[in-house]
């Protein structure tokens, strides 16, 4: 499955002055248990950092679980970009409202506009429907900067998590 994510401008039209760069183009494929270990590495240098400076320590055995219990629910889709697997979303796309557990992208493909691009179709779809998008966000995590970025707003807060939604525009 192919995806190009659909740039909004504020105006609703297009001006010279408000091009930005093409958001990449974007495959995702069902990450499957032949996948484990690239799912295990993925997660961890992305988190690994965030979970120790929340929780004080990082469960490797606890997170194999989690992730293959993931796999196993067959919400976890590897994100390409060309040949290149760059990431990983983990989503419950068929649900009201849609439920982004994770999204994560390898370090080095990070504020490339990959997310941004993932996370538009997302949205778009989920604005098609008529559904909100749910995801939390850990607190030390400075990816919430990004979610607010794109429109969601935090709906909750607990010691160590940011709940966050974001609602599609219902036109007048």
């Amino acid at each position: 499955m192919r995806f190009y994510a659909a740039q909004n401008t504020s105006s609703g039209t297009l001006n010279p002055s408000d091009r930005k760069p093409p958001l990449p183009t974007f495959t995702l494929r069902p990450l499957t248990p032949v996948h484990a270990e690239y799912f295990y590495a993925l997660c961890e240098a992305t988190m690994r950092g965030h979970v120790e400076a929340t929780w004080g320590h990082w469960d490797e055995a606890k997170v194999r679980r989690e992730l293959t219990r993931l796999v196993g629910d067959r919400k976890v889709s590897s994100i390409h970009v060309g040949s290149t697997r760059v990431g990983a979303l983990v989503c419950d796309r068929d649900c009201k409202p849609i439920v982004v557990e994770q999204l994560y992208l390898a370090p080095e493909h990070q504020r490339c506009g990959i997310g941004s691009a993932v996370m538009g179709d997302l949205l778009a779809r989920a604005s098609s429907i008529g559904s909100d998008v749910t995801l939390d966000v850990l607190r030390v995590n400075p990816a919430r900067a990004f979610y607010a970025q794109i429109g969601f707003e935090v709906t909750h807060e607990s010691a160590y998590r940011y709940a966050m939604r974001w609602r599609p525009v219902n036109p007048s």
